[in-house]
């Protein structure tokens, strides 16, 4: 039996595993990668969505509006201003976006009024235009001087700031102007652009301004983007228009008029944007996309024509808190690859070397210069530095801005799609759940302190890992709809106008410009589903970590620790060669009673010639290590998230050591007889100071004549 195991041993190379951990650990390190690029450069849409409308049959029944209009500019308040398109168009078929609600972002005008003089038979009309995008262009077009009151109120003035635009237009647009105006190419100021006063652009911009101004709320009010259709042809040109919320009154602006505002809007489609300020440092969110029609023949559904609108979505973050969020997932970044390659360089590259040197060594690289087997140092790579109270801090900080890229990843799968931005925003989102194993390291210290000893013999029974509670964090959060289903609906983020009152029997949805002010209410409305699903899956870990230590109790035999002391005897015999390398090794200086205890400065670098030898037995490891009383730590009772059901390395009936990951998660690395601080804690192991290293050659010699020693402590 040994013969064969020793075969299986010499078959199967020891350092496969080792192996794995480094390929393991470096998959997170580019995963932390991934997500300072995902977070500096992009995370909305990468790829480009094509939506595909079927345009309705000339002869589908209209929209009814619920009360019927008797004049121009009637007087007649609704929650949006979609039916008064009908003061243009003399009927209005719906295109349907949402089956279950007969819900509608998209509309065909019949017969539709443009400009002053112009009239498109069929007119496709989509609300993804905000009415302060829309007034911000209006008033663009304008001279100063020729600018209604609309223009110089916060709405238009403060547009820019809002969404983080730069004040710049593009080439195409100089190009453009210069075509309409004949002005020199080399002017860049308002005057290459402008309207010129008296001119029928000038008046289309002012009709607009006062649909517009004459809205209560705004945010009420309707602007779509139009493209007119001549059989299964598109006109190149967009359509820009209005409707009141308050009066029964809409505009639309002629193709000349259009073609100058489309250089301010081709960017401006589905705009959104969220701001979040917390003692004066803000975070802002905008999220925009360019959107493009063509029209085509179809086979089917009747050889109706198809509409495919395609759409390049971006969401962008500025702001004093990103730069913070940025600042601190690159510390922690830092932090990480430093602790890598310090336990790589100290534990583990001592022990590659001659693993791979050849077979014949293998029998000499049963244990480490520490006194540890091969397996021991298995998933050290593994071990996180949430036990650091620099790094939880700073988990903390980041994982809760990062939570407010929930709201265009919410977005994102509420709208169906699969795609490159939507797995960077679900490993985005799984980062967050690092609070879960944050929240159960607190919730176990406290119960440290209040009963050590009981916490030791629990987590000698029973443990979790990392992974499990990530794995049950995830699992909550798909499963439970109060993480996203506040951010879908009413939330901070979705900006959606949902008017279910103006037409019968149908719903009509916009994109709505947001009127509200910060308050403290709508940081709770972000963050109510993470504190709900970390609640959740705070009591679950609970949960299951009971029934794992009740398992356990349940499975063990009862008659144990006599029956098996025979073998354990027997199996401490067959290996005593290795237990007595391991007894002259320096690790039993950590397990080892110290008389006198060291000082509170304690030195880098620990001799096992410091520590006398005594023997810790069954009965007597249940107090503290002398590790564990030199750093005033319980490492051991603290050991609750853990990757190993295994705490503690046993000789027979004696304590030996602890596993190597259990030093690494208090922040011990062990090098040979040496223990230093691991990078990302602040200063586990202190060095000793020694008086002569800080004195002068007259003063040592001062204080040898007199044969007084300092007393130090």
């Amino acid at each position: 039996m040994e013969i064969d195991q020793d075969i299986s041993r010499r078959n199967n190379p020891r350092w496969l595993p080792l192996l794995l951990d480094v390929i393991l650990a470096t998959s997170f390190v580019l995963l932390d990668v991934r997500d300072l690029s995902f977070k500096l450069q992009w995370i909305g849409l990468n790829d480009t969505t094509i939506e595909t409308i079927s345009l309705p049959a000339s002869n589908l029944a209209s929209l009814q509006p619920s009360e019927p209009f008797l004049y121009t500019n009637q007087h007649f308040q609704r929650a949006s201003g979609w039916s008064s398109f009908l003061e243009k168009c003399d009927s209005l078929i719906h295109v349907i976006t949402e089956e279950q609600t007969n819900g509608f972002r998209h509309v065909i005008g019949k017969n539709c009024s443009i400009g002053s003089s112009i009239r498109a038979i069929d007119l496709f009309l989509t609300s993804e235009i905000r009415a302060d995008s829309m007034a911000w262009m209006a008033c663009e077009l304008l001279y100063k001087h020729r600018k209604p009151p609309l223009c110089h109120s916060t709405i238009v003035t403060q547009f820019q700031d809002r969404y983080n635009f730069i004040n710049k237009l593009s080439s195409e647009s100089v190009l453009l102007t210069d075509e309409v105006t004949n002005d020199p190419p080399h002017l860049k100021s308002r005057e290459v652009y402008a309207a010129i006063p008296g001119s029928n652009v000038e008046t289309n911009l002012i009709e607009l301004l006062n649909v517009i101004s004459h809205s209560v709320p705004i945010s009420a009010a309707v602007c779509v983007k139009g493209l007119v259709i001549n059989g299964i042809e598109l006109q190149n040109s967009s359509i820009f228009g209005c409707g009141s919320p308050s009066f029964f009154q809409s505009f639309f602006i002629d193709s000349d008029t259009s073609r100058m505002a489309s250089q301010f809007m081709i960017d401006k489609a589905w705009l959104k944007a969220e701001r979040f300020e917390v003692m004066g440092m803000t975070f802002l969110l905008r999220e925009n996309c360019i959107s493009s029609s063509t029209i085509h023949d179809s086979n089917h559904d009747n050889g109706r024509p198809i509409l495919d609108v395609k759409s390049r979505c971006n969401v962008s973050a500025s702001g004093s808190l990103y730069i913070l969020m940025i600042l601190v997932d690159l510390t922690l970044l830092v932090l990480n690859m430093c602790s890598l390659a310090q336990i790589s360089r100290l534990m583990l590259w001592p022990l590659w070397k001659p693993l791979i040197a050849s077979e014949y060594q293998f029998s000499s690289v049963s244990t480490s210069k520490c006194g540890f087997e091969v397996e021991d140092y298995f998933q050290t790579l593994q071990v996180g530095m949430l036990r650091s109270s620099v790094v939880v801090w700073l988990t903390v900080i980041s994982r809760l801005l990062t939570w407010i890229y929930m709201i265009p990843s919410a977005h994102l799968w509420s709208d169906g799609n699969f795609n490159a931005g939507t797995v960077h925003a679900l490993l985005t989102l799984f980062r967050v759940y690092d609070l879960v194993t944050i929240c159960v390291n607190i919730i176990w210290d406290t119960i440290v302190s209040i009963s050590e000893d009981s916490a030791l013999a629990f987590v000698r029974q029973t443990y979790i890992t990392p992974l499990e509670i990530t794995a049950i964090s995830i699992f909550i959060a798909v499963a439970s709809d109060s993480m996203i289903g506040p951010l879908f609906n009413e939330g901070p983020g979705r900006q959606l106008l949902i008017d279910r009152s103006s037409f019968e029997s149908a719903t009509a949805y916009s994109n709505t410009f947001s009127s509200r002010k910060y308050s403290s209410k709508t940081l709770f409305e972000l963050y109510y589903p993470l504190m709900t699903t970390t609640g959740i899956s705070v009591l679950t870990v609970g949960f299951f970590i009971v029934s794992r230590f009740c398992i356990g109790k349940l499975t063990q035999p009862s008659c144990s620790m006599h029956d098996s002391a025979d073998a354990i005897q027997s199996e401490a015999n067959k290996n005593l060669s290795v237990k007595s390398f391991r007894a002259r090794s320096s690790t039993k200086m950590l397990m080892h009673s110290v008389s006198p205890l060291p000082s509170p400065t304690r030195k880098l670098i620990v001799d096992s010639s410091m520590l006398s030898a005594s023997t810790w037995t069954n009965k007597a490891h249940n107090h503290r290590l002398p590790v564990e009383d030199m750093l005033d730590n319980p490492i051991r009772a603290r050991s609750l998230v853990r990757f190993s059901p295994s705490l503690e390395i046993m000789s027979g009936d004696h304590l030996h050591s602890l596993h190597p990951a259990i030093f690494l998660r208090a922040g011990i690395v062990l090098v040979g007889k040496s223990m230093v601080t691991r990078y990302g804690f602040s200063s586990t192991v202190q060095s000793l100071v020694y008086a002569h290293d800080h004195t002068s050659k007259s003063e040592s010699q001062h204080i040898g004549a007199n044969g007084a020693i300092p007393n130090l402590r």
